[in-house]
């Protein structure tokens, strides 16, 4: 994803409680204009609401969690606009599930089954699917009006003290092991070595999604001992440290000369901090 949807995905998070005092859901009048349409439609994620032109729509779970209020405000507003309301039913969208609900400036926000429908500024085009599963509060609708909560496999570059190194989507620091690296390829980490260096394994979508920094063209899987997929970038099978507890952590580097951070290439960078 580009600099530009990570930056604003940050301020929808940090910003979405903002906004003032919060309206009771409503439904829109019957006789409201209806403006435009949304259907159903094929994503990486399985058939999800769309709008007319294709942009994908989703739903906010703290929304979710005060009946349908939307809390979506301020900067994140500006990160997540919201799809006013009311709109038409498109192919494979249940009628009865459309409603609109007023927000705190009075314009109408569409529902669909008493879930308030934003955009998201990363999308820039039909079929994006950016905002899947950012921070596990942003997701794609299905026609029966149920959240995807499906993430996607996200891998970026992120800053640490060790420079600029392989993270996952919460920006925890990605690691290689050099036996691996002698197996070519192989995952050789099993029992209490996974448990203290877990794999960092394929979401269920099989969908990658690169982040800032990240080279599509690396990605790639390999199988486990027990059938699951660990993902790897550059052939070298991915894992988190568990002594790792916040984004730039680097605990993990260095330790017995076979574990390393990867730069945006995929080459171990074979240094210590500090």
């Amino acid at each position: 994803m580009r600099r530009i949807a990570l930056l604003i995905a940050v301020l929808a998070v940090t910003s979405a409680a903002c906004g003032g005092d919060e309206p009771a859901p409503g439904s829109g009048s019957p006789e409201a204009e209806r403006g435009e349409s949304i259907s159903v439609t094929s994503t990486d994620f399985g058939e999800a609401l769309v709008e007319e032109d294709g942009r994908s729509v989703y739903m906010f779970v703290p929304d979710r969690e005060e009946n349908g209020t939307p809390t979506c405000y301020d900067d994140c507003a500006q990160a997540w606009p919201a799809l006013e309301g009311p709109v038409n039913a498109g192919e494979g969208v249940d009628e009865s599930l459309l409603g609109t609900v007023e927000r705190t400036d009075g314009t109408m926000q569409a529902t669909y089954n008493d879930l308030p429908l934003y955009y998201f500024a990363g999308d820039s085009a039909a079929g994006d699917v950016n905002g899947q599963g950012l921070f596990d509060v942003w997701w794609l609708v299905d026609a029966s009006g149920a959240p995807i909560e499906d993430p996607p496999t996200r891998i970026s570059i992120g800053s640490t003290d060790l420079g600029d190194v392989l993270v996952d989507g919460a920006g925890m620091t990605l690691y290689m092991f050099v036996p691996d690296q002698e197996a070519n390829g192989t995952p050789t980490c099993y029992d209490d070595c996974a448990r203290m260096w877990p794999p960092f394994e394929e979401a269920q979508s099989g969908v990658f999604l690169p982040g800032e920094g990240a080279d599509e063209s690396l990605f790639g899987t390999v199988a486990r001992d027990d059938g699951t997929q660990q993902v790897t970038y550059n052939d070298l099978p991915l894992y988190r440290f568990a002594d790792d507890k916040a984004a730039g952590d680097v605990n993990g580097q260095g330790l017995g000369d076979v574990w390393w951070v990867l730069d945006a290439a995929g080459d171990p960078i074979q240094k210590v901090a500090g």
